[in-house]
């Protein structure tokens, strides 16, 4: 674990918690004065079930657009909602972290999910500081975790949220002197977090490979992780078949693969059961010219782009763990 000059390592819990109330934005005030590499989180849920229908990560689906968000403008990590978050933080983590399943037997219950923003992917040390979020550069004036609540309803039918709350339990990072931040966070050298997401939906069947989704251009993509789901909003492994990721002239850079054969050999290389319908890509794997130590870095959209085999309807929700190449262009 590596010293920073004229810097000390600083990790403690945000006294701030969000409170639930539907359909309401809210944030949560974090350090501006520290140099942020580690966010971590805890949802908290009491409901009440009732002849409840409950639905697949539901309690995670209470929490919309989480993201870390800086100036009340750029986002600079943002998620569709907790539950794509959780689910990539458990490829991060060998499978840990809580994530409660909605319970819908009659009565009153109890779930939590854990989540983090682990901003340079380095599950031993959290203060590594080669990405994170420098709150203590004169353009930043302050950062926030900000989301949206949901409803009863994203948790399942037949249920009533009694209360519910976000809480920062650690915040990880560096608190430095002028002369300490000038020389260890210096605006050309360095790497802050530009995270992007989407969804791709699909009516149906569509073979060879007919389905295809570009990835970001002006931006090193770390890690790609996908979600693939049934028409019915549920985690499958057998919407999606086969996939592969192409450059411009049809060279395959990664794959093909078939979608559980790869599923079980990812699983397999970070110590952890299979979560279905979830792969991770580690983008610094790729041998061909666009790859480099951090990621993928592409010029222009249509460079590089993954295509997929469909068994039926569905879609797929896609996260990629970006890093900025301009980091003072916030």
């Amino acid at each position: 674990m590596a010293n920073l000059a004229n810097c000390k390592r600083h990790v403690a819990r945000v006294s701030t918690v969000a409170t639930y109330s539907a359909n309401e934005p809210f944030q949560i005030p974090l350090l501006r004065t520290k140099n942020h590499t580690v966010v971590r989180g805890k949802l908290t849920v009491n409901y009440t079930a009732s002849s409840a229908t409950v639905k697949e990560d539901g309690l995670a689906k209470l929490v919309k657009g989480l993201a870390l968000q800086v100036n009340l403008g750029p986002k600079l990590c943002e998620v569709q909602d907790l539950s794509q978050l959780v689910l990539y933080n458990q490829h991060l983590n060998r499978g840990r972290l809580t994530h409660n399943q909605p319970d819908d037997t009659d009565g009153s219950h109890t779930g939590y999910v854990e989540f983090e923003f682990n901003l340079p992917l380095n599950r031993e040390d959290p203060y590594d500081a080669s990405v994170c979020i420098p709150a203590q550069a004169a353009e930043i004036s302050d950062i926030h975790l900000v989301g949206t609540w949901g409803t009863a309803s994203d948790i399942g039918s037949g249920i009533t949220v009694d209360s519910a709350q976000i809480e920062i339990t650690e915040s990880y990072g560096w608190m430095c002197t002028e002369e300490g931040f000038r020389a260890n966070f210096p605006p050309e050298q360095r790497l802050m977090p530009n995270w992007y997401f989407g969804v791709q939906t699909f009516t149906g069947a569509v073979a060879n490979f007919g389905q295809t989704l570009n990835l970001r251009p002006n931006v090193v993509i770390r890690n790609i992780f996908l979600v693939i789901k049934d028409s019915n909003g549920n985690r499958s492994n057998s919407v999606v078949s086969e996939f592969a990721i192409k450059l411009y002239d049809n060279t395959y850079v990664f794959g093909p693969f078939d979608f559980t054969d790869y599923q079980a050999r990812m699983a397999d290389s970070l110590d952890m059961d299979p979560i279905t319908g979830c792969i991770l890509i580690d983008c610094t794997q790729f041998d061909k010219e666009f790859c480099t130590p951090v990621g993928i870095q592409l010029e222009k959209t249509g460079d590089m782009w993954i295509e997929y085999t469909t068994t039926a309807a569905g879609s797929v929700t896609w996260l990629f763990d970006a890093v900025l190449l301009r980091p003072s262009l916030i």
